[in-house]
């Protein structure tokens, strides 16, 4: 059994320039996930080697590799927790909102 813990720490920095490198790190891990998304949703994919050897190349020279690997593996989380929402719905019509709605479909 793996066991994974959530601990908080407090960065003690000296300088405005560490926190500023800390920041552009923060928002390229960020904004290579939202990439990764958008690729994998676009395009229906949702297997994370298939979105590692989409792009990996592309992302690589804004961050460090393991950051690239670590914010794909998100992305494929998300993207293969929304495929499965997605086979959870089933399209219904309703006369009320004159219109189609989504409507979960009930565990039995």
């Amino acid at each position: 059994m793996l066991l994974t813990r959530a601990v908080k720490i407090k960065l003690n920095s000296t300088s405005s320039k560490d926190l500023d490198i800390l920041k552009s790190t923060i928002s390229s891990y960020t904004d290579s996930y939202n990439y990764v998304c958008k690729f994998g949703f676009s395009s229906n994919i949702n297997n994370s080697i298939a979105l590692h050897k989409q792009t990996y190349s592309t992302l690589r020279p804004t961050l460090p590799s393991q950051l690239v690997i670590s914010s794909r593996a998100k992305a494929s989380e998300s993207l293969k927790s929304i495929s499965k929402k997605k086979k959870n719905l089933v399209l219904t019509l309703n006369p009320a909102l004159s219109g189609m709605t989504l409507d979960p479909i009930p565990y039995i």
